[in-house]
């Protein structure tokens, strides 16, 4: 579709025609994606997938539709840039403001690591208690669980690293990712059951202290 098309739709978007606003916005989803993802911040990026924002902002422009105040070349795109940008921007500061309170309700216990996390994540999967973690093996555990956590779909890990590894509320997380608590409590199941999947075997991963 050439720019002068792409433009005509945007008019008639602008004038409330529906189907002509679920084209753009399909056309223009790419490029609204490559925006998000450059602006995530670098210690986010493990938790926030720049499909999940662009789809929560192409939800505030189909309610706001009517608030497109210019339809010149550009205006559109700069608007819902603004709108993605926002949604992450909320999105990051709920993350953080969670937790920090967590830490602030926690006083005098340090916050365990990201590796003493992912080990009782694995420990949880395995059912072996503190094998994992008393075992040569701690690094292979934490190497291996990245690995099949980086096979579940992005909205699993999402859940499973604002849950398990970070340490927010369900309720948090849920706060962070746009959803219902419902709909964490579900996906950190489901993520959890296909880890189990594909860690496989414990005893392939741990090997013996000798």
């Amino acid at each position: 579709m050439n720019v002068d098309a792409l433009e005509a739709l945007i008019v008639r978007a602008a004038d409330g025609d529906e189907v002509a606003l679920k084209v753009v916005l399909t056309r223009t989803r790419r490029d609204l994606c490559e925006y998000v993802v450059n602006k995530i911040p670098r210690a986010c990026r493990n938790l926030f997938d720049a499909e999940d924002v662009v789809q929560m902002a192409h939800m505030s422009i189909f309610q706001n539709i009517d608030q497109v105040r210019s339809t010149q070349p550009g205006s559109f795109h700069r608007w819902t840039r603004a709108i993605a940008l926002r949604r992450l921007h909320n999105a990051v500061r709920a993350y953080r403001t969670a937790k920090r309170d967590a830490a602030r309700q926690q006083p005098g216990h340090a916050k365990p690591s990201y590796e003493d996390s992912t080990i009782a994540l694995f420990n949880t999967i395995a059912g072996r208690g503190e094998t994992a973690s008393k075992s040569v093996a701690r690094a292979e555990a934490v190497s291996r669980m990245e690995t099949a956590m980086d096979r579940l779909p992005q909205h699993y890990r999402q859940a499973l690293r604002l849950v398990h590894l970070e340490g927010l509320r369900v309720s948090e997380a849920a706060a962070v990712m746009g959803k219902t608590d419902r709909a964490v409590h579900g996906l950190c199941r489901r993520a959890l059951r296909q880890l189990e999947t594909h860690l496989g075997s414990v005893s392939d991963y741990l090997s013996s202290s000798g």
